[in-house]
């Protein structure tokens, strides 16, 4: 549980920091050509974008055609093919 290890207790959970979970695959899973997939959320049903500070971003090995400092441009904020 991320929030018991993130948030002291007694804390609002509008304090909790914002988690990026980040996975590095060999292959383009979804067969998209991108480098980078992020995971947006969705209220099922709707266009509303649900935000609870948990980012998913997929960053795929095999497309990388200039090597592994694409991720860390990516990392540090530059845009990337995504």
């Amino acid at each position: 549980m991320i929030d018991s290890e993130s948030l002291k207790k007694g804390k609002d959970y509008d304090q909790m920091p914002d988690v990026h979970i980040i996975y590095i695959s060999e292959t383009d899973l979804w067969k998209s050509g991108k480098t980078i997939y992020r995971v947006e959320k969705k209220l099922d049903g709707t266009e509303n974008i649900y935000d609870d500070g948990v980012y998913i971003t997929y960053v795929i090995a095999e497309i990388l055609e200039v090597g592994f400092n694409v991720i860390q441009k990516w990392l540090s904020g530059n845009a990337v093919n995504s």
